[in-house]
């Protein structure tokens, strides 16, 4: 799981699992709208052996077309998300800890059926981090923060991806 930090630490922490495995003389498939060219130059400083390649356009044949036991899954994903949203609305006030927060989202994603792997992404601002997401630390929200809160909920492989604005 690669969660937490700044987009740096979580570019680290792909850089030693590959290390770990032993891929580093192999190919490494980047998609995605987010990967930019200074990923792509963090990658081939650090993994100097490894081949990078664009993997969008296998991506993008896989998702052009979906029958309708995989719109389903995606149904049910994206129900568990509402369901974790629902609770962290009730939840969010002055007073609770990012800690809370997470962990409310959470069991009740894992409570409705979301799989192992289902996580949140978390920021809270005014931050002086550049990338809004950081890491839990314990914060107490407090009157005029603004909290960024992200489901992505796994069920039976399939994950959808919400992400909710609130302002205390």
């Amino acid at each position: 799981r690669l969660v937490g930090g700044d987009n740096q630490h979580v570019l680290q922490l792909v850089v030693d699992q590959i290390h770990l495995w032993k891929l580093d003389g192999g190919r490494l498939g980047l998609a995605g709208g987010e990967i930019d060219w200074a990923e792509r130059l963090f990658f081939s400083q650090c993994l100097p052996r490894v081949n990078l390649v664009d993997a969008n356009p296998m991506l993008n044949l896989l998702r052009i077309v979906k029958d309708a036991e995989e719109i389903e899954l995606m149904r049910h994903s994206a129900a568990i998300g509402d369901t974790a949203m629902a609770e962290v609305e009730r939840s969010i006030a002055p007073g609770v800890t990012d800690f809370e927060l997470y962990a409310r989202g959470q069991a009740s994603m894992l409570s409705a059926g979301g799989e192992e792997d289902t996580f949140v992404l978390m920021g809270i601002g005014p931050n002086q981090n550049t990338m809004l997401m950081e890491l839990l630390n314990g914060r107490r929200l407090s009157r005029g923060n603004v909290v960024v809160y992200e489901t992505l909920p796994f069920y039976r492989l399939y994950n959808t991806e919400l992400a909710v604005t609130f302002s205390l």
